[in-house]
């Protein structure tokens, strides 16, 4: 069963986080996971034809809104400074230079030796990545940088992979060592990278390789809950910013209060609590701040939870089971994931717990067709108002038009039209009509015989008229399909002509039911076929 957002837990951002980070050798963890990946798979790259970039003409070339991602398979050193440098102030080369020197890392280099940087002035960090393991270890163990005749203090760690998540799990004995950790702590079904205790609480973070975080832990044979975690964003304390922190601070010289972020602040001042994220009441990292919490975003691969059972169950409505292996004290033998109906019953334990699906309504929008309506005149109707008016010399044109389209339009019917009665026609309703007056004045004189004569003439008339009108539209549809013999159209309404049983469909399900069932074998109906034609 996965997690929703809501069962994450809130973490605050300590000072220590990243330094502890250092005593984590991420080398040693790629370096085995890239010997997995070597005997289970072979390399795709190989072989594989280069793009011919001479055929790209002039006008295809576009360039980039921004610089492609780093390689995922590269080691990212992280390298926080420590003092009043800031990196946004400064040249991308000029560090990059000052790396190489300490590194002794020259121009002549191959290409697993390579390695780029890059800035995140937002965060005031530098980000060194390289596929070459000595020389991620050298980065790492950097202490100071030479930049522009000046030494400053830096600060350097090896981060986790691209393809792990962490998780929080709480009740373990504070101080516990980071070896003891990890060699106490067990996931059936997923691989624990590392893990380490943040500050001084009873509060471990554990790294998970892959996108998935277990529900729940088991240290010291103990099953203890984990949940995701959420990093806090960082904020400096000395200038108020977001997105460093005080040890980092490229403006150590800055004087605010901590509190309420005044400039220069005297000793005895009113100090009011202001978030800085927020702008609340309260002070900055407070539990009440919505702002608190980093944002993910929706188009970056969300890490979710599920739950492993032995003791699975058959469900229609869920996803696939995982392919995922992983070498572990005890291998589950079916993972299952959350299923994407709301009406998909969960078990956990001996309980029946409610779907965690979200329910999601999308409206459907359908394509509303215009109504054709069509206006009927009974001119004869209109013949008679028009003889029984007053009769006088048109001294005006535009009140004479004007009384016409008024008497019209009084004599005027409006009919909807619809696919079953695409069109009207004035003779054809009219016959209608003085037939349906006649069949009324009929059921009051039964014994009329005139009328009866009436009602059958008129009758035959318009059964006469109905079969030419008839004959007329379907000329005109022939004649509209002169020429188009070779849209989809036209071929539709030709194949209503043919006999269902004579198509060639037909045909073949014939030939297919007496093959099947003919007892003999396909020579027999062949030696059949052939005596009897």
């Amino acid at each position: 069963m996965d997690c929703d957002v809501e069962d994450t837990e809130n973490m605050d951002n300590t000072h220590h986080e990243e330094e502890a980070l250092e005593k984590d050798d991420w080398v040693e963890q790629r370096r085995r996971r890239n010997k997995k990946k070597k005997s289970q798979s072979i390399n795709p790259d190989v072989g594989s034809p280069k793009p011919d970039i001479t055929s790209t003409s002039r006008s295809q070339i576009k360039q980039q809104k921004r610089l492609p991602p780093l390689p995922r398979d590269d080691y990212k050193i992280i390298i926080r400074p420590r003092g009043a440098l800031k990196l946004s102030n400064l040249e991308i080369v000029h560090l990059s230079r000052a790396v190489a020197e300490k590194t002794q890392h020259g121009s002549k280099r191959t290409a697993k030796a390579f390695y780029q940087t890059r800035v995140d002035e937002e965060q005031s960090i530098a980000i060194v990545s390289t596929p070459d393991e000595d020389l991620a270890r050298n980065i790492r163990d950097l202490q100071s940088l030479h930049i522009l005749s000046n030494d400053y203090e830096i600060t350097a760690y090896i981060a986790a992979p691209d393809d792990s998540s962490r998780g929080v799990v709480h009740g373990i004995p504070p101080g516990t060592p980071i070896s003891e950790l990890i060699d106490n702590l067990h996931a059936p079904g997923y691989e624990i990278l590392t893990a380490r205790m943040l500050g001084k609480t009873s509060t471990a973070l554990v790294t998970f390789a892959g996108k998935r975080v277990p529900r729940g832990v088991i240290f010291e044979h103990a099953m203890l809950s984990c949940s995701l975690y959420r990093p806090t964003r960082p904020v400096c304390y000395v200038c108020h910013e977001v997105g460093h922190r005080a040890d980092v601070c490229p403006n150590p010289d800055t004087v605010k209060c901590a509190v309420c972020g005044l400039s220069n602040p005297a000793k005895e001042h009113e100090c009011t609590p202001r978030c800085v994220l927020c702008k609340g009441a309260y002070p900055t990292g407070d539990k009440r701040c919505p702002e608190r919490l980093v944002r993910r975003s929706p188009k970056s691969p969300q890490t979710s939870q599920h739950q492993s059972r032995r003791d699975t169950f058959n469900n229609d409505q869920s996803r696939s089971l995982s392919r995922r292996t992983c070498r572990s004290r005890s291998e589950p033998s079916v993972q299952l994931q959350k299923a994407t109906c709301p009406t998909a019953t969960s078990y956990h334990g001996a309980q029946r717990i409610r779907s965690t699906a979200r329910e999601w309504q999308v409206p459907l929008t359908c394509k509303n067709h215009p109504v054709k309506k069509t206006r009927l005149v009974n001119w004869d109707a209109f013949r008679k108002q028009r003889e029984n008016s007053p009769s006088s010399e048109i001294t005006n044109i535009e009140e004479w038009v004007r009384d016409l389209h008024e008497d019209v339009s009084s004599q005027s019917k409006e009919l909807t039209l619809s696919e079953e009665k695409p069109a009207f026609d004035p003779h054809l309703l009219h016959l209608c009509q003085a037939r349906r007056s006649m069949l009324r004045r009929w059921r009051r004189q039964k014994l009329n015989r005139r009328l009866k004569i009436r009602i059958a003439k008129i009758t035959e008339e318009a059964a006469k008229y109905a079969s030419q009108l008839m004959r007329q539209n379907w000329n005109e549809l022939c004649n509209k399909l002169y020429g188009t013999l070779g849209s989809a159209k036209t071929w539709a309404l030709l194949r209503n002509f043919l006999e269902p049983t004579k198509s060639r469909s037909a045909t073949q399900n014939t030939i297919k039911k007496i093959m099947h069932q003919h007892p003999g074998t396909n020579q027999d109906i062949l030696d059949a076929l052939r005596d009897n034609i």
